[in-house]
């Protein structure tokens, strides 16, 4: 194996090149390398400040697309080949029947990744699986707080200083500035 090249070295009209991923292999590929940046089984837990803050250790999978029957014993079963989960859960409904998602938290990054390489598309009482990293739930964008008083989301500047809506900096009545039926 030759080493690696330094930027020095590189022609700048040289290319790399490599077969087409998947969606679900880039997915996966992303996934394994964001748990590796992380550190996520080296003790330090999931995410910022984990530990400290009260979160779970270890990566927690939004695994998607169950049966209505499923459980969370089945969950548990379906990825204990890859490390015992430390933790399992199914949204159900109000009458007890699955919603059709749940997590799973693996005490690894690298079991997580082969977990989501392996079962990514397995079919599960008869229901292909989609599994992803899950995603820290925070405040949804663009509601309360992100405005300054009187803005009008979209606007721009005048619209602060007018008070006016969106598209009525030039002045007039609106898009025929007051030319139309009956003026």
């Amino acid at each position: 194996e030759k080493p690696a090249a330094k930027a020095e070295d590189v022609p700048l009209y040289q290319l790399y090149v490599q077969r087409a991923q998947t969606r679900a292999e880039r997915k996966a590929q992303l996934a394994k390398e964001f748990v590796q940046r992380k550190g996520v089984g080296k003790g330090q837990g999931a995410g910022k400040g984990a530990g400290s803050s009260g979160q779970r250790p270890g990566v927690k999978l939004h695994v998607r697309n169950f049966g209505p029957a499923t459980t969370e014993a089945v969950l548990r079963e379906l990825f204990r080949p890859y490390g015992e989960p430390l933790h399992a859960i199914i949204r159900q409904n109000e009458d007890g029947t699955c919603k059709g998602f749940g997590f799973v938290v693996l005490g690894t990054a690298d079991a997580a990744a082969a977990a989501m390489s392996d079962l990514q598309g397995k079919a599960v009482d008869g229901k292909p699986l989609s599994i992803e990293l899950a995603k820290q739930r925070g405040k949804p964008a663009g509601r309360g707080g992100d405005l300054p008083l009187g803005a009008a989301p979209g606007g721009g500047e005048a619209d602060l200083l007018s008070g006016r809506g969106k598209g009525r900096e030039r002045g007039g009545k609106g898009k025929g500035k007051g030319k139309g039926k009956g003026k």
